[in-house]
């Protein structure tokens, strides 16, 4: 449920990030992006980027093999010897898989542009979020990052090694704001927290306590407030299993990250978490201008050609290498020709086309153009 921000009696396969991404890349397939939409420290990716059609995030397994990508630009070392059949087969399976990575050389060139100055503890969340501050700064531009940390599962013993994990935890993100600080992405970064489930109110006979219905949730960035977000649980007024009734439906949280982080409109934050949410308007500073879906610009458009009545010339750039397809597209959005489909360096670019030989007179078509998993789309009018 925390992941697919779903009902408890509802079964949904596709987690709230990733329907987030479906509205923020719809061309994810045909003209998919050069740097990932999401990036994962850990082994597998989690159910939260999962969209309707794929999961959009980037999963590696840890710090160390990170570390790996960065500095060779692939994952798997091809250097072996050969000559014995079996090696010489393990070889091309690793060279096909480094040569299927495509977000190698954005993520090489981030790491190399970004770098860390301040000093972070010795744990392993403090390696992860020391790898993500360097790739913000780097400019990546990777919209969601997800580190996890472990051994809260407290069953027995909580005291002590609640203490160091809070401990661990605060001192990593600690170190991560502050290093952020250094260029001025403090205010640009928001950080969240949430986990499989809550714990119970007392101790079991292990000095620990068990799964329980409430949890709470915590929330870093720059002028957030530091005070506690609504009444503290009631311990005494539980529910039959001895749970304290939660104040705040968890997707309050999520919607308010989508409308006043992201910048989405309420129809988008209905789509990804459900419809009567509650916006939290005194929980995170509201970003201004939204960074959804300006966050990746493209210029598209058309002009016609001086003493060329029958030649119209189109205009375009992009901010980011990738695949670009532009295609005109009749009033019922099916697709007359295909006029780009090819991968594109960054930069800006024109071509020419010659409209006397369309099968139609003096009718309005759309053009649109595919490109970094986003869609942009104009009117022409063709005589």
């Amino acid at each position: 449920m925390w992941a697919t921000a779903s009902d408890e009696d509802e079964y949904v396969s596709s987690g709230w990030i990733g329907r987030y991404f479906d509205y923020e890349f719809p061309a994810f397939q045909d003209a998919q992006p050069t740097i990932p939409p999401a990036l994962q420290i850990g082994v597998q990716t989690d159910l939260v980027f999962q969209s309707s059609q794929r999961n959009l995030a980037l999963a590696i397994s840890s710090p160390n093999e990170f570390y790996k990508l960065a500095l060779s630009g692939q994952l798997y070392d091809v250097n072996i010897d050969d000559i014995v059949p079996a090696k010489k087969e393990l070889k091309f399976v690793r060279q096909v898989a480094n040569s299927a990575f495509r977000y190698s050389q954005s993520i090489r060139d981030a790491y190399n542009s970004g770098r860390n100055e301040e000093a972070y503890p010795d744990n392993n969340l403090a390696q992860q979020l020391a790898i993500v501050a360097k790739l913000i700064k780097g400019n990546l531009g990777t919209k969601v990052y997800l580190v996890y940390i472990d051994g809260f599962d407290t069953h027995a013993n909580q005291y002590d090694n609640h203490l160091r994990l809070l401990n661990r935890l605060s001192t990593s993100v600690a170190a991560f704001f502050k290093d952020l600080q250094k260029q001025g992405y403090d205010d640009k970064v928001l950080g969240m927290t949430f986990s499989e489930f809550g714990r119970t109110i007392y101790e079991n006979g292990s000095a620990g306590t068990d799964h329980g219905t409430s949890a709470p949730m915590l929330l870093f960035t720059k002028d957030i407030g530091k005070e506690v977000v609504g009444n503290p649980p009631d311990l005494i007024n539980t529910d039959q299993y001895g749970d304290p009734y939660f104040e705040r439906d968890f997707r309050d949280v999520y919607a308010t990250v989508l409308k006043n982080w992201f910048g989405m409109p309420p129809e988008v934050v209905d789509f990804v978490v459900g419809k009567d949410k509650e916006i939290m308007n005194n929980l995170i500073p509201s970003v201004q201008p939204p960074v959804g879906t300006e966050a990746f610009k493209a210029l598209l458009g058309h002009r016609s050609v001086a003493g060329k009545p029958n030649q119209l010339e189109f205009y375009y750039s992009v901010l980011q290498q990738g695949q670009v397809i532009i295609e005109l597209m009749d009033t019922s959005g099916q697709v007359i020709r295909t006029l780009k489909d090819e991968f594109s360096e960054k930069g800006s670019f024109t071509f020419v086309l010659d409209t006397k030989n369309m099968p139609y007179e003096m009718v309005i078509i759309y053009y649109r153009m595919k490109t970094g998993g986003r869609i942009f789309e104009r009117r022409l009018k063709v005589e």
